[in-house]
């Protein structure tokens, strides 16, 4: 079974913090956010939904802790602006301000 546990500053499976089979790294910082660095999945977890439930598990901390996100991460940062239920907890990145060329 996949278990998602909880480590420092990161969501994982796997036997250890610094042994994973996927995992989710974000950064806490003074403006009361949680920035996801890093998203990983194994080869061996792939097409199973685990890059969006540890997404998940960032936006229900989020939520208990009264904090924002935001999402270096490409991937987390694309789930991120899917999720209809999440764009109260959703801040753009600085460098995230649309392109006035494209």
């Amino acid at each position: 079974m996949n278990t998602i546990k909880q480590g420092v500053n990161k969501f994982y499976i796997g036997d250890s913090p610094e042994n994973v089979l996927a995992e989710i790294i974000y950064t806490p910082t003074s403006d009361n956010r949680l920035v996801i660095e890093r998203t990983f999945v194994s080869d061996t977890l792939q097409g199973q939904g685990i890059g969006r439930k540890l997404v998940n598990k960032i936006i229900d901390l989020a939520r208990r802790e009264n904090k924002k996100i935001s999402a270096r991460c490409s991937y987390a940062h694309k789930m991120l602006l899917r999720c209809e239920d999440c764009q109260d907890l959703f801040v753009a990145e600085p460098d995230d301000q649309p392109d006035p060329f494209e």
